[in-house]
């Protein structure tokens, strides 16, 4: 279940893997937002080590994931805001969903 009616600072963590589609989590009673852009960091690991990297490296043995985080603003109440961030993966260059 998607949060709603939220009144104060908070975060949480969801499990889309039970939703039926992957932006369900965008639904809530809070009314229409404006995405503010979005930002995208990689970083490999491997051999137990992680670093930050660009996503077009090639990490032979190794995995690569991107955080991304993206910013929305309230249309009805700009002080209202939200940030989503969610971890995307490379393995061994393949495309996986996280």
């Amino acid at each position: 279940m998607v949060p709603t009616n939220v009144s104060n600072n908070v975060t949480f963590l969801l499990d889309v893997s039970k939703f039926k589609s992957w932006a369900d989590w965008k639904c809530d009673d809070m009314g229409a937002w404006r995405n503010n852009g979005t930002k995208k960091h990689s970083f490999s690991h491997k051999n137990g080590l992680v670093k930050a990297t660009d996503s077009e490296d090639i990490v032979e043995d190794g995995t690569v994931y991107t955080l991304v985080r993206m910013y929305y603003k309230n249309k009805t109440s700009p002080d209202l805001k939200k940030c989503v961030s969610f971890i995307e993966g490379k393995c061994l260059n393949k495309q996986l969903a996280i």
